[in-house]
């Protein structure tokens, strides 16, 4: 019996990878692409081509470092959710709008790492 892992929890763990596929399969369709090919839309790729473009990182260390800083991302965002819907008294209905939320940071977070 772990008591930590709530319907919460494992909801907010699930929203990195369903935006990642949510975001892949809509960009593929609006550039009329087959799924099966790839693409360079990723979040993590995107991440790692800003973070491999500084000139104060060492090319060894761009992929560790992106995957570092999404890593870090997704579990403040999944604290910050899981405290919401643990600790505080919300309204039902309430996880929609933090995973709607976390949808958004996301896209934004990749809509400002597309910006030249």
């Amino acid at each position: 019996n772990i008591d930590w892992v709530t319907q919460a929890f494992i909801l907010v763990i699930f929203v990195y990878p369903a935006w990642e596929i949510t975001a892949s399969i809509s960009r593929r369709f609006l550039k009329k692409l087959p799924l099966t090919q790839p693409e360079q839309g990723h979040l993590h790729a995107l991440l790692f081509n800003k973070v491999s473009a500084s000139a104060k990182v060492k090319s060894s260390l761009a992929n560790p470092l992106s995957a570092l800083i999404l890593l870090m991302i997704a579990a403040t965002l999944t604290a910050i959710s899981i405290f919401f819907m643990q600790y505080l008294a919300m309204p039902q209905g309430t996880k929609f709008y933090i995973v709607l939320v976390q949808f958004l940071i996301y896209s934004s977070i990749s809509l400002y790492l597309k910006q030249k």
